[in-house]
């Protein structure tokens, strides 16, 4: 497991091609997305990367408002 943050900062980097919406944080259970509020597919799309590429599903956990700011909450299962 020495090159898990490595492995994690390459997803990040490959997540960040999605528009609008970008991670916040990330574990090997959890992923918080922010999103515009609108359209939560892009965070979605952005859960299902980060996930994967731990050998895992995202599955939405809940979505908030965090002053202003819309997020999402991913388990990674």
């Amino acid at each position: 497991m020495r090159f898990l943050p490595a492995t994690l900062l390459a997803v990040g980097a490959l997540a960040g091609c999605s528009s609008g919406s970008k991670i916040l944080t990330g574990t090997q259970t959890t992923v918080v997305v922010q999103y515009d509020g609108k359209d939560l597919t892009p965070a979605m799309q952005r859960a299902t990367t980060y996930c994967g590429a731990l050998g895992k599903q995202a599955a939405l956990q809940g979505v908030s408002q965090n002053n202003g700011t819309s997020v999402a909450t991913f388990n990674c299962a």
